[in-house]
Parts: structure tokens; C-alpha cells; sequence
């Protein structure tokens, strides 16, 4: 059973990482992460994950997978949260939003499809 939605939104050198609960509390927050290998080492079949797609990401979303945990991979053209933070210049709030998105999805059924990736998901458009 998923205990732990992890957002997290990847940059150049970093990462920043939002997670929540099943109430949808912040419970973790790491606003640079410097090894998201070692942050991936620590998962597993309690954590889902939330990732937009960019470069690299199945390839991060495969690492995620491998340790049991449930990862999405989102359009960031097709969801407005994320879309509307493209200007943003609080950059710790898009990982939160996209923890919140992935409490969303991963508790509906219908809130994602299998892809030709394996069991990575997508979002649906």
C-alpha cells in the first residue's frame, strides 16, 4: 500500500523533493538534492513518485521502479500546475506541487495508464 507520495523536480545539478502523506502533509522536504541516485536507493513499494518528463527522466523513473516503487511520469504541457509555474522563481513550490499531483493519480484508478516503458506510468493527457 502507498504510505508516501513523492513529487520530485528535477534541474540542471538538482533536484528539490516534496514528500507527503496519505492525508497529504508534508512530511519531508529537501530543497537541493545533490545524488537522487542515493535518494532512489532509499525507496520502496510504500513510496510513489511523480516526475515530469524531460530528459533522462524514464531512465530515473526505471531506478525508481527497480527499488518496488509506484513512479508516474507526467506531461508538463498537459497539466496546468505545472504549466503555470514555468515562471515561477519559487522553485521549492513546483516538487510540492507535483507531490500533490502524485497523491491525486496514484489513488485513482483511472488516474494513469500503463506505457510500453514497462510498469512506469504516464499521465493521461
Amino acid at each position: 500500500m502507498i504510505r508516501r507520495f513523492h513529487g520530485i523536480d528535477r534541474h540542471k545539478n538538482f533536484s528539490t523533493i516534496s514528500v507527503l502523506d496519505l492525508e497529504g502533509k508534508e512530511i519531508g522536504f529537501k530543497s537541493i538534492c545533490l545524488n537522487l541516485r542515493s535518494y532512489i536507493d532509499g525507496l520502496g513499494p510504500e513510496d510513489a513518485v511523480i516526475m515530469e518528463a524531460s530528459t533522462g527522466t524514464f531512465y530515473w523513473a526505471d531506478l525508481v521502479e527497480a527499488k518496488g516503487a509506484l513512479c508516474f511520469v507526467l506531461n508538463p504541457y498537459r497539466f496546468k500546475i505545472i504549466k503555470d509555474s514555468w515562471n515561477k522563481t519559487d522553485k521549492p513550490l513546483g516538487a510540492r506541487r507535483v507531490a500533490i499531483d502524485a497523491r491525486q493519480v496514484s489513488s485513482s484508478p483511472e488516474g494513469a495508464s500503463s506505457s510500453p516503458q514497462g510498469g512506469i506510468h504516464r499521465c493521461p493527457p
